[in-house]
């Protein structure tokens, strides 16, 4: 039996560090349309709104590759098994039901949102190994298959470098904002907002001895105490993604062109932390595209064939 400590991490890990990290967090100081402004260049029109037809609730975001093929985050497609254990709370013991086992879920409850038109699903395909790994984040990568082409969204172009680090970067997506000092004050709108981070590290599983997760930190303008890692100047509209944007996608500029270097995975939140600091000094972490490549290039071909 584990440790209540180490159960209730586990917990907010899998499940608020996912889905609670998943349009954005933005600075207290800096105006809310700077940030939609950021999120509505063209260069990021590729990023679209994932949607659970029956609530019309945004489920995460997800980024166009292709005229039919979409990646997002494996996490927003599955379902998660649970098993039942036993954790000691102020001398008694409770029954608490923890991830075991992820699955697809429904995909015909889904469809994606580009430019304010609905596009039905054909299929998904969640990483095999992501079941397996999902409890420490890896595999976090899923490809959407549409029943259509979307011809009037220009696809992201997949980064195939390994030199992320220390680079500047623009993340997009749709989901819950606010401000980094007003955690009470979320609220999902299904905008599209844009952000600023630095990859200050990059880590998680390996596979062919290459780290799969790039990390930012949100740095504050007012304490640089609570910088986590990296330089402790925060970007003119630095940000941190949150519920909605899972599966939304992380850019870097090279020369006048864009590409896709991470997928929105998620991040840790320590409760006492949130409640003293805001927001700030939080990290997150995103779905190394470069290390997928050849999956997401040899799962595409089989589905056109």
């Amino acid at each position: 039996m584990y440790s209540l400590s180490r159960k209730i991490y586990a917990f907010f890990t899998i499940f608020i560090g996912l889905l609670f990290f998943t349009s954005g967090i933005m600075r207290h100081d800096v105006n809310e349309a700077e940030y939609l402004k950021l999120g509505s260049l063209k260069q990021f029109e590729s990023v679209g709104e994932v949607i659970k037809d029956s609530t019309n609730k945004t489920e995460g975001s997800c980024v166009l590759i292709d005229k039919k093929f979409v990646l997002s985050a494996a996490h927003v497609f599955a379902e998660f098994e649970t098993t039942p254990d036993t954790i000691k709370m102020n001398g008694q013991k409770i029954v608490v039901n923890l991830p075991s086992k992820a699955k697809l879920a429904d995909i015909s409850k889904f469809y994606l949102n580009f430019n304010n038109q609905k596009y039905k699903i054909k299929s998904v395909v969640l990483h095999p190994n992501y079941s397996e790994n999902f409890k420490n984040g890896g595999y976090d990568i899923a490809l959407i298959q549409l029943k259509e082409e979307i011809k009037n969204v220009i696809p992201a172009t997949l980064n195939k470098s390994l030199n992320e680090l220390n680079e500047n970067v623009v993340g997009v997506g749709y989901g819950m904002s606010g401000v980094a000092n007003k955690p009470n004050e979320l609220s999902l709108q299904h905008k599209k907002i844009g952000g600023e981070n630095v990859i200050d590290s990059i880590g998680g599983l390996k596979i062919k001895n290459l780290h799969t997760i790039l990390y930012c930190d949100f740095d504050s303008s007012e304490d640089p105490s609570l910088n986590l890692m990296g330089s402790a100047l925060p970007r003119p509209l630095e940000y941190l993604p949150v519920a909605g944007d899972s599966g939304g996608g992380l850019f870097r500029q090279d020369g006048n062109s864009w590409n896709l270097i991470g997928i929105v995975h998620g991040g840790k939140i320590d409760l006492n932390h949130l409640k003293k600091n805001g927001y700030y000094g939080t990290l997150m972490g995103w779905t190394r595209v470069s290390v997928f490549n050849d999956w997401i290039t040899k799962t595409m071909d089989e589905k056109r064939k």
